[in-house]
């Protein structure tokens, strides 16, 4: 997303006013307003940074979170999504391009000292099973996303109509492994309440 759409969707889970709404102005009354106020304000305290940056590869990434840490603070980094980067150098196959990228995340957090939380693309192979639900093996293209992860999680849905979300704790270096319900609501993009299903060690 751009940091635009981003920040807009931020400011709809914190308001609970739709994104749409917040997008083309579209408020309605005095309510819709003091409401969306008020989020600004509660979001505007918390540091945060957007950085849209096409053709990101990690030796930009590196310098712009050393930059921005030491101006800054940097608690938390967020990548969206690891398959949009592409590796410093050159590869014999794309596999290979994100195994180099899955370790210099993980290089960059020891770093930073800091978490770094990367969404990624899953294969298509979900698709063809009947319950939906994802494995590891469904990493798309590098098996190190596995292996340099302290933990994956994966959000799913069986029933592509329900607004429950899954949320498989499927690797957790530092806990158990398990999984919990969340609610998810469209017209926000945010996701409510929290009910343990399962747990295991």
């Amino acid at each position: 997303m751009e940091d635009a759409e981003l920040v807009a969707r931020i400011l709809s889970g914190e308001s609970g006013l739709s994104a749409n709404k917040i997008t083309d102005g579209l408020f309605t009354g005095e309510g819709d307003w003091t409401v969306f106020v008020q989020a600004l304000d509660r979001v505007s305290s918390v540091a945060g940074r957007v950085a849209y940056t096409l053709s990101l590869t990690p030796s930009k990434m590196r310098a712009k979170a050393h930059r921005i840490q030491q101006k800054f603070g940097m608690d938390m980094l967020i990548v969206d999504y690891i398959q949009l980067i592409r590796g410093d150098g050159r590869f014999q196959n794309r596999e290979q391009e994100v195994a180099g990228i899955s370790r210099e995340l993980k290089i960059l957090a020891g770093e930073l000292g800091i978490p770094v939380l990367a969404a990624a693309q899953l294969s298509r192979e979900i698709e063809k099973r009947q319950d939906k639900r994802p494995q590891l093996s469904d990493l798309r293209e590098s098996g190190a996303l596995e292996q340099d992860s302290a933990a994956v999680i994966f959000l799913w849905r069986m029933d592509r109509s329900s607004n429950t979300t899954n949320v498989d704790f499927a690797k957790n270096r530092g806990g158990a492994v398990g999984s919990v319900e969340l609610f998810f609501d469209k017209a926000v993009t945010k996701f409510l309440g929290f009910e343990k299903k399962a747990d295991s060690s």
